[in-house]
């Protein structure tokens, strides 16, 4: 009887071990391709913010998004070289002629995508653009916060709003106009949220908002 339960967990030992080696063997996709879904080939772009996207490959750990400037093989700039496990990515891009490709990697294998041309044209018209990369969004303990974000092409100004507690819920603490891409404010204790929207003589963009805590309890 005890012969036979020492075989029996000999088994499941040895059966772990096969299910381990089986975990740890990354499939092969070095005959799969990354299809690029969006910005289609060739495409023009006319708002400041760019998504890039793509389809998952089966048996990838992470995809490398490049973005260059003319061109992938002659690059003038590199605009982003990056490594992500999602299959999108946000980028605010600058009026320009670009290539754009994405590389899937797993440990033992790469699967490549093709190359596909952008153009970004960006006009006037600030209701196509988006306020990017706010900071901070956080909780600080500090109550002199310098508010930051990306410029935006053909702006001339910004508005700055602060709320408490939420966005447009309860009392709007502040209200400016900018000619900078940040803004200082000192806060007291409490929940805020504050936005940015960019303005020209004719046009402006929506709020992009984030919110803020600051804890100057000790």
């Amino acid at each position: 009887m005890k012969s036979s339960f020492t075989h029996f967990i000999c088994f499941l030992f040895l059966g772990s071990i096969v299910l381990s080696c089986d975990e740890i063997i990354d499939p092969d996709i070095s005959k799969e391709k990354v299809f690029l879904f969006s910005p289609v080939d060739s495409a023009t772009i006319t708002t400041n913010a760019v998504l890039f996207t793509w389809d998952p490959v089966y048996g990838a750990a992470k995809y490398r998004l490049e973005l260059v400037s003319p061109l992938y093989n002659k690059p003038v700039t590199v605009i982003l070289d990056t490594f992500l496990t999602a299959t999108q990515f946000s980028l605010q891009v600058t009026k320009g002629i670009y290539q754009w490709t994405v590389t899937a990697y797993n440990n033992t294998a790469i699967a490549y995508g093709d190359i596909y041309n952008l153009t970004v044209t960006q006009g006037t018209d600030l209701s196509q653009y988006t306020v990017l990369n706010l900071a901070p969004s956080d909780t600080l303990s500090n109550s002199t916060v310098t508010m930051l974000w990306d410029k935006v092409y053909s702006a001339t100004g910004y508005i700055v709003s602060i709320w408490s507690p939420t966005w447009q819920r309860g009392v709007e603490e502040k209200k400016d106009t900018v000619y900078t891409n940040q803004y200082n404010y000192t806060f007291k204790d409490g929940v805020y949220a504050w936005g940015v929207k960019a303005i020209n003589d004719s046009t402006e963009t929506k709020y992009s908002v984030c919110s803020l805590v600051i804890d100057l309890k000790p």
